[in-house]
């Protein structure tokens, strides 16, 4: 009953196994990622927001605190990391931010808004690839 697992599973099909894995959790996370960011665009707005002070936040990305109007007319303040672009005090930039929470808001920028979900998918691209060059050249 104390098999070591080498001898239950040939360490060709442990490969394929973590392959799998992998891969799996790949296409979940990825999924997940782009089905929260769509559910944010469908209860968002887009606007122009002014920084009107900058501070340093945990890890070293700067935190800005931005005004804007909101869809009523009114002005917001909120704290965000828009850490894609070192911004100045004074600048305005494009923001995109929830309709039902003012706080959550995202820099209107194809890389602050879809860069996670490219990532996770782009990943699961070259792990397929990597699979397929490992059984095919038998290199494991």
């Amino acid at each position: 009953m104390d098999q070591p697992l080498r001898d239950i599973i040939a360490p060709d099909e442990m490969i394929d196994y973590l392959f799998l894995f992998l891969g799996v959790v790949n296409i979940i996370w990825g999924t997940i990622l782009f089905v929260m960011t769509r559910k944010f665009f469908e209860n968002s707005s887009k606007s122009l927001a002014t920084i009107i002070k900058k501070e340093a936040g945990n890890q070293g990305h700067p935190v800005y605190t931005l005004k804007f109007k909101n869809n009523s007319g009114a002005e917001v303040e909120s704290t965000s990391n828009l850490s894609a672009k070192r911004r100045n005090i004074g600048e305005t930039c494009e923001i995109v931010y929830s309709t039902k929470n003012n706080k959550k808001i995202k820099l209107n920028t194809f890389w602050g808004i879809w860069i996670t979900p490219v990532i996770m998918f782009s990943s699961l691209i070259s792990l397929v690839i990597s699979y397929g060059i490992i059984k095919y050249f038998n290199l494991y």
